[in-house]
């Protein structure tokens, strides 16, 4: 989606939270490059799994610490997030959906 300025949005700037836009198009240009695999992710799939992350209550600004998550298949994140949510943790993190199971467990 092209902004009035001709600028596409991503995934991670577009307004999801009340309008407010999750970060800055300077931080996803910092992750960018140091992250080099978010190039190659599909942007349906960066939307997806942000939204599933959104959806159950993870922080932008967690989400920003940990962008691995993205390299997941947004239905596995799913499934691991219901599972979080059933077990009844509260403050669900990025890494959780992509940890050990024995961890969760605990």
């Amino acid at each position: 989606m092209a902004t009035p300025l001709g600028r596409k949005r991503t995934a991670l700037t577009e307004k999801p939270m009340g309008g407010k836009e999750m970060c800055s198009i300077s931080d996803i240009c910092d992750l960018s490059s140091r992250y080099f695999f978010i190039h190659t992710v599909p942007f349906a799939r960066l939307s997806s799994i942000l939204e599933n992350l959104l959806d159950a209550g993870v922080t932008p600004k967690d989400i920003l610490k940990d962008v691995w998550v993205f390299r997941y298949n947004p239905q596995s994140i799913q499934s691991r997030l219901d599972l979080i949510k059933e077990s009844g943790i509260l403050g669900i993190k990025p890494w959780m959906v992509h940890c050990d199971m024995k961890i969760l467990e605990m």
